[in-house]
């Protein structure tokens, strides 16, 4: 399957990866003071997998590509880099994404997701709303 080399790539650039379907997540751990050094991996990582890509003649769907840091509010407080840049385009920083379908926050309080489904349930049974707590 396609995903394997995509993980072996991420693995030889010191990237953690998870990938689920045609979704695939690369992540690192760093101290606020070696983010620099962090993201430059990044960018190498994902040039290398843009080069494979275009060898079988898959794309990167810039649409759909997310970028987020999570920390304590000190933490993010710390680290200083706003946008990713990838082969001419930019991947802004956001405060929130969603992964697999949960909303997750920087900060990792879950306030999106909770907002979010307290949005619908009003509109739920008490079956419905078994579902979504248990």
């Amino acid at each position: 399957m396609y995903c394997a080399d995509v993980i072996a790539i991420a693995k030889r650039h010191g990237l953690g990866v998870h990938s689920y379907a045609d979704n695939t997540q690369l992540y690192f751990h760093t101290a606020p003071a070696m983010v620099d050094n962090k993201v430059q991996q990044l960018v190498m990582c994902m040039e290398e997998i843009h080069q494979w890509m275009n060898a079988n003649r898959l794309t990167l769907n810039e649409d759909k590509t997310q970028f987020i840091w999570l920390g304590t509010p000190h933490q993010l407080s710390e680290v200083q880099c706003k946008k990713i840049s990838l082969r001419g385009f930019d991947i802004q920083i956001s405060t929130e994404v969603t992964c697999l379908g949960v909303l997750l926050d920087s900060r990792l309080t879950f306030a999106p997701r909770v907002r979010q489904l307290s949005d619908i349930l009003p509109s739920m049974t008490a079956e419905g709303c078994s579902l979504i707590t248990n």
